[in-house]
């Protein structure tokens, strides 16, 4: 439905709501200040999702609170085809008349966000854009901590890009593993040991996100080539026997000249 605060600022075009109306969402609002925008378009709002939620987020007993929010991830898949396309709206400043700043979240969504009616790996209840999905590349990233990660009986792979618009988050950008990395190579500059035990999972983690020959090829994902290039970039970003060191210049397998010669981690 339309949002009921909104407002007609120009003749003949949509109605705005303001940037700050009474109860707008957290993510709304930020989403907002990010674009630099004071209003959103046409946006929809969704009062008989929101009070099932919030239902669902009083639900004291954890069992039964996954088998609802289960039972709304599938409702919610079964009608996407025909729900997605009003998942975000147009921001604008309001100057002369609309100036579009970009898109943002519409109004029912970033609510559905906001309200803790998911339950995390730790069975508390939370709210979707508080959670990621628990995978290697997030487990290295992020830590294992439970609070932080959907409940595994909510991940499943058919409700994937709903829980995505809805803000439960996925593996981290390959970017972000590479500055990890660099991050670990200046903190532990001359420890063998802590930089192994600190780089093995985010090794793994960016070996999932390689790009195959002959693969398609998904956004964000690396080529080897391209890995190649930014571990060979400065000191290098392998982490061998003997410090930080260039694909060029390390062997692999067993290191077994000791510190003469830099040879590349076992990682299981």
């Amino acid at each position: 439905a339309t949002h009921s605060a909104h407002v007609h600022r120009y003749a003949y075009t949509e109605p705005g709501v303001r940037h700050l109306s009474t109860s707008s969402p957290q993510r709304r609002n930020l989403q907002m200040k990010d674009a630099g925008a004071t209003y959103t378009l046409a946006d929809l709002v969704s009062p008989h999702l929101d009070a099932v939620l919030s239902n669902i987020a009083s639900e004291k007993k954890t069992t039964d609170r996954v088998r609802r929010a289960s039972a709304v991830l599938n409702s919610l898949n079964r009608a996407w085809d025909r729900l997605v396309s009003d998942t975000k709206v147009r921001a604008a400043i309001d100057y002369r008349s609309w100036q579009i700043k970009g898109h943002v979240d519409a109004w029912w969504v970033a609510k559905a966000a906001s309200i803790p009616w998911l339950t995390s790996a730790s069975g508390a209840a939370t709210a979707p854009d508080h959670l990621r999905i628990r995978t290697a590349a997030t487990e290295a990233f992020f830590g294992a901590n439970h609070a932080g990660y959907l409940n595994g009986q909510l991940d499943n792979v058919a409700y994937q890009e709903v829980l995505t618009t809805l803000g439960v988050a996925g593996d981290p950008r390959p970017d972000q593993l590479l500055d990890k990395l660099r991050a670990i190579r200046d903190e532990y500059p001359n420890d063998a040991t802590a930089t192994a035990d600190h780089a093995a999972p985010l090794y793994r983690a960016l070996a999932t996100q390689l790009s195959g020959r002959g693969s398609s090829r998904r956004p964000g994902q690396l080529t080897l080539s391209a890995l190649r290039s930014e571990f060979g970039k400065g000191e290098g970003l392998i982490a061998t026997n003997v410090g930080w060191r260039r694909p060029s210049v390390v062997r692999s397998g067993r290191a077994v000249f000791g510190p003469m010669l830099p040879f590349v981690p076992a990682i299981d």
